[in-house]
């Protein structure tokens, strides 16, 4: 079993948003979390936000990173 923390690495992923003034997106992040039923319904939702993130944000380099390993940890754990 994995010890990557997905809901912690979201969570700090919000708080960069929110520091680079991108706080729709952080807010977006954590409507998934706060309204998801079931954690495959959470993963599935972040990484549908965190991939319009990556598509769309001006955001820095650092949270650019954070955010696509965030999505890859996502993918990894869907499989």
């Amino acid at each position: 079993m994995s010890e990557y923390n997905h809901y912690e690495e979201a969570y700090q992923l919000m708080r960069m948003l929110c520091c680079e003034g991108l706080v729709d997106h952080a807010n977006a992040l954590q409507s998934v979390i706060d309204n998801g039923s079931t954690g495959t319904e959470i993963f599935m939702s972040l990484k549908f936000e965190i991939q319009k993130l990556l598509n769309t944000a001006v955001c820095s380099d650092i949270t650019f990173k954070k955010a696509e390993h965030l999505s890859n940890k996502l993918d990894e754990a869907l499989q």
